[in-house]
């Protein structure tokens, strides 16, 4: 059977959570490309790959016609979130750290992928995207994308396809930049991200689409970069979610999504119109997405409309219960007494159709390690109403305009003016300390908190990014709120994982698209702690 060559051909992985599912960004730009005549092929599952497995992808699909192959950096990592020795790593603590994490696989890995691009094609760029693009200099990348890449990428595809002019600039070891300011993208409220079949979707699949881009909120601890926006802005057209949706439903019968939205419940109206949407699809639409916990606290209706939404998992990024800290992160109007009785309150109201959970930071100026602590006893008590939560370290990251600078698309306002926060800084490690804590005791605290058994059992949910990354390795919306999958060896994560992966591998070689229901990839799997690996 001959196969497909392509124009451009994506790598992409989501390596540092447990379970599977994919990251938006990479099919968002392929429809992009897709829609301005290239061809296209989204690669996941990068982390699983042996490097030979690689080659004969890269054998199969390349061409003398390929433009460039590219890599989505945004949610790999060489971070094992599986292990059950798991420690948290500093991705900030210095440049030539951070740059290790870029990629899924290791440098030595990386050199022989990318020496085995330019033998068979000379031509073909190597093009590095996605957050975790600013840290640069690794040698062998043509070109790195900074930014959200929606125009940039089709005006760099038409550069090495037509010789057109593209503005950039060059980093000292001879590659290039191109970054999203000087090519905005702004028509996002009609754009879809346009899955096809060469996409090896599974069988109700739960796929990531967006919602909203930015936040109308401006945390001093967020990198996000679409902070302080009105509600209505950056909000995709209801006809487009509709069409959306409606595709992935008739070609890959999906009908539960991860909500690409920074804050989902920013305003009743969204909800409202998800509502609407959900009763016009014609099928049971459910979603797992991010909120904010004082937005109900405001507006009490919400339970009942996120509810009525089709709503099944939801994060909350709480990050503290400490009054003073709160006030230094710029969040929450209300007393954190308040916030834990709305917590039980949607819990009461919610029982367990939706999966409550939260991450909380160490480190934020005016808390102490002791309210630190106190907060994890809290969320560890059998009566706490978050079903799984999480604790990552303060990153204080600032903002540097040349050039070379390995950070500059990721910065907070902690960062930006650490006296403000009473924080010492140093600027070329990202140490940071204040009168309460340092970063090194923050981490330390952290995987404390990851190696305690008590606190394990309460991070799994929230170890997978989503649930719906649990439900694409086979488990059910029941499993994600019961006792056993908390018991679970990290084993048994891996072992469903390679289940789909190896079905994945066998069609993309294969070239056949007809992929199989998850489900029945998963018939006579079942929920078992103790079960030996094999």
């Amino acid at each position: 059977m001959k196969k497909d060559t392509f124009d451009v051909i994506l790598f992409s992985d989501v390596s540092n959570s447990i379970g599977f599912g994919r990251y938006a960004g990479p099919y968002r730009i392929a429809t992009e490309l897709r829609n301005h005549g290239f061809s296209v092929l989204v690669v996941d599952f990068f982390s699983d790959f042996s490097s030979l497995q690689i080659r004969d992808i890269l054998q199969l699909y390349m061409a003398n016609h390929t433009l460039f192959i590219g890599f989505s950096t945004t949610l790999m990592s060489l971070n094992n979130p599986t292990s059950d020795n798991f420690a948290y790593k500093n991705d900030y603590a210095s440049i030539s750290e951070w740059q290790k994490g870029i990629f899924a696989q290791n440098a030595a890995t990386m050199q022989e992928i990318f020496s085995y691009i330019k033998q068979k094609n000379a031509l073909t760029q190597i093009v590095v995207g996605g957050s975790k693009a600013s840290a640069g200099g690794v040698r062998g990348v043509d070109w790195w994308v900074w930014g959200e890449a929606d125009a940039s990428i089709v005006a760099l595809a038409k550069h090495f396809s037509e010789n057109s002019a593209v503005k950039y600039s060059s980093f000292s070891n001879g590659s290039k930049r191109i970054i999203s300011e000087d090519y905005p993208y702004v028509d996002f409220c009609h754009s879809q991200i346009g899955y096809q079949d060469h996409d090896f979707i599974f069988l109700k699949e739960v796929l990531p689409i967006e919602i909203s881009r930015g936040c109308i909120f401006n945390c001093s601890f967020c990198t996000f970069k679409h902070r302080g926006k009105k509600a209505s802005e950056s909000l995709k057209n209801p006809e487009s979610l509709f069409q959306e949706m409606s595709h992935n439903h008739r070609h890959f019968k999906t009908t539960e999504y991860l909500f690409s939205d920074d804050t989902f419940n920013d305003s009743i109206e969204k909800i409202r119109e998800i509502i609407a949407l959900k009763n016009r699809l014609g099928f049971d639409l459910q979603f797992s997405t991010f909120c904010r916990l004082d937005m109900i606290t405001r507006h009490p209706e919400m339970a009942d409309l996120l509810l009525e939404a089709g709503l099944k998992c939801v994060n909350f990024g709480i990050e503290s219960f400490n009054e003073t800290a709160l006030k230094q992160a710029h969040k929450y109007a209300f007393p954190a007494e308040k916030i834990k009785e709305t917590l039980f309150f949607i819990k009461e109201k919610w029982k367990d159709n939706i999966v409550v959970t939260a991450n909380f930071i160490v480190g934020l100026p005016g808390e102490s390690e002791e309210s630190v602590r106190s907060t994890a006893d809290w969320l560890s008590a059998n009566n706490s109403p978050i079903d799984s939560f999480n604790f990552l370290p303060l990153f204080v990251v600032p903002k540097y305009g040349d050039v070379e600078d390995k950070t500059a698309i990721l910065t907070n306002k902690m960062g930006v003016n650490p006296e403000k926060y009473k924080i010492l800084l140093d600027y070329k490690t990202g140490d940071w300390e204040h009168d309460l804590m340092n970063k090194r005791r923050a981490i330390e605290l952290v995987n404390e908190f990851e190696s305690s058994s008590v606190i394990r059992r309460k991070t799994t949910v929230n170890r997978s990014g989503f649930y719906g990354r649990l439900k694409n390795i086979g488990f059910s919306h029941e499993d994600c709120v019961s006792d056993l999958i908390k018991d679970l060896p990290a084993e048994e994560f891996r072992r469903r994982r390679k289940i789909l992966f190896k079905r994945y591998f066998t069609a993309l070689m294969s070239g056949k698209t007809e992929m199989s229901e998850i489900s029945d990839l998963f018939l006579n799997e079942l929920l078992e702690p103790n079960r030996p690996a094999g």
